[in-house]
């Protein structure tokens, strides 16, 4: 057999694997072609979004809230993509903005001492009103709780999916989950009215200039975003006057009225998230 039949055998054996490999994972085809980091240094923690507290015990609600905090397509992803140290993080979404930063944050410094690694970076993955209860608690907690180094400085990237970075229009939410508004009070920091920006995202990021600056941060919105006001653009970071240089928006141009949930559940956003967030630090 001549080297040229044999290359060509080869590497059709390697399409087949990889086909395989992604077929598995939902059929996430770009993941033929990232490059992960080094697991063994490297801890993805994914956040969900509001939602996931059950308000009410009727199993109709439940039903319909669930599709949109359910973060299992995300972590299959990241495994398909050569990632082994991925970490789910829950909160009591019900609590105040304060206690669910705390409580975001206990879990990384966990997720850290677990690793037992001083070289460990995070890549936090944060969905929807995950976003901002994550930058919160990265930015104001320390990655052990007996250091001082803020957990953002072990922060490899943040990437945000549907986050209200830029605020939120407090009716658009009821549009989609019309019970759900009467326990909706907790989502009042993040209102906005026109031309306004949230006084408690306008805080955090003032506080934590430097900080923030130096995160490299990725944001995935489309316009059509069924539950974050989308005349803001959902989560982009572009306008929030933060340095360009460790910033990315991706716009997600969607037809359908299912973003919100499908930007972490569809193949095809994830491996765009993959390509096009994960270029900053590659």
């Amino acid at each position: 057999m001549n080297a040229t039949k044999l290359i060509g055998i080869m590497s059709l054996t390697i399409v087949l694997i990889a086909c395989k490999t992604s077929d598995k994972f939902g059929g996430a085809s770009v993941l033929r072609t990232f490059s992960p980091p080094d697991s063994a240094n490297t801890a993805v923690v994914l956040v969900h979004g509001w939602g996931k507290t059950p308000r009410r015990p009727n199993f109709v609600w439940r039903l319909k809230i669930r599709p949109y905090t359910d973060l299992s397509a995300l972590l299959d992803s990241f495994l398909a993509a050569g990632f082994s140290n991925v970490n789910l993080v829950d909160y009591d979404d019900e609590a105040s903005l304060d206690d669910m930063a705390k409580s975001v944050a206990e879990q990384i410094q966990a997720i850290v001492a677990k690793a037992n690694n001083p070289n460990l970076k995070l890549d936090v993955i944060a969905h929807s009103l995950g976003q901002f209860v994550s930058l919160k608690a990265i930015l104001d907690y320390s990655m052990r709780p007996d250091s001082q180094e803020r957990i953002s400085e072990h922060v490899r990237i943040f990437v945000g999916l549907a986050g209200a970075a830029r605020g939120q229009d407090e009716i658009r939410p009821c549009r989609v989950f019309p019970n759900q508004c009467g326990g909706a009070e907790l989502l009042t920091p993040f209102y906005k009215g026109p031309g306004q920006g949230s006084p408690v995202i306008d805080k955090l990021f003032s506080a934590n200039s430097e900080a923030i600056n130096k995160l490299k941060k990725c944001s995935l919105f489309a316009r059509g975003d069924e539950i974050v006001d989308s005349p803001y653009n959902s989560g982009s970071f572009s306008g929030l006057q933060f340095a360009p240089d460790n910033m990315k928006d991706v716009e997600i141009l969607y037809q359908g009225s299912r973003f919100h949930k499908d930007v972490k559940d569809s193949p095809e956003i994830i491996n765009t998230m993959l390509t096009s967030c994960y270029s900053m630090v590659q």
